[in-house]
């Protein structure tokens, strides 16, 4: 089942499928049973599968939502092509929120934070910088607003010898679909 959730990952699935594994589940199932006259996709695959053949459905499910982001794709690009498709906003007045780099920026974070949930997310300043096409001086200024405002908390800081990003939890409560 990891291998079909995984090639079923690389489709690019708008972010309402992505959210919620059910209703790719549905579109995998009408699909199957377009070609195959009717016949369920997972009685199918229950059938196949000796190991998982009480809940094939629940099983694909689980393991969608234990999945990160689609195979071979770099997290950060990942959630800056999903800030991209669903740009994100704040449930409230923060300072810059006119700023569209910096809406785009939390997007990012927000979007970042979902796929790596619930581990601390790196945001490494200058690939953000190139992502956003701003310098890395200005991401640093805005992820210091974003974090002085309680919408990022640092959870460890960079270290430059090792050439590791500073680490922060992104408060995804605070965010909404732009509309």
């Amino acid at each position: 089942m990891f291998v079909f959730v995984r090639e079923m990952m690389c489709y690019p699935w708008s972010g309402i499928y992505r959210e919620d594994p059910d209703r790719v589940a549905d579109v995998v199932e009408r699909l199957w049973s377009h070609f195959r006259n009717g016949e369920s996709f997972w009685d199918a695959w229950e059938r196949y599968d000796d190991e998982y053949h009480a809940d094939a459905r629940g099983l694909f499910v689980r393991v969608w939502l234990q999945m990160r982001c689609p195979p071979g794709a770099d997290p950060l690009l990942t959630a800056g092509a999903f800030a991209e498709q669903t740009p994100m906003t704040l449930h409230f007045k923060a300072p810059m929120l006119d700023n569209p780099d910096y809406r785009r920026l939390l997007s990012i974070c927000y979007h970042l934070q979902k796929l790596m949930a619930p581990k601390p997310v790196a945001l490494p300043q200058d690939r953000l910088a190139k992502i956003v096409g701003k310098t890395q001086q200005t991401i640093s200024g805005y992820l210091a607003l974003a974090e002085r405002s309680g919408i990022i908390k640092k959870v460890s800081r960079h270290n430059f010898k090792a050439n590791l990003a500073a680490k922060f939890y992104v408060a995804i409560d605070l965010f909404t679909p732009v509309v």
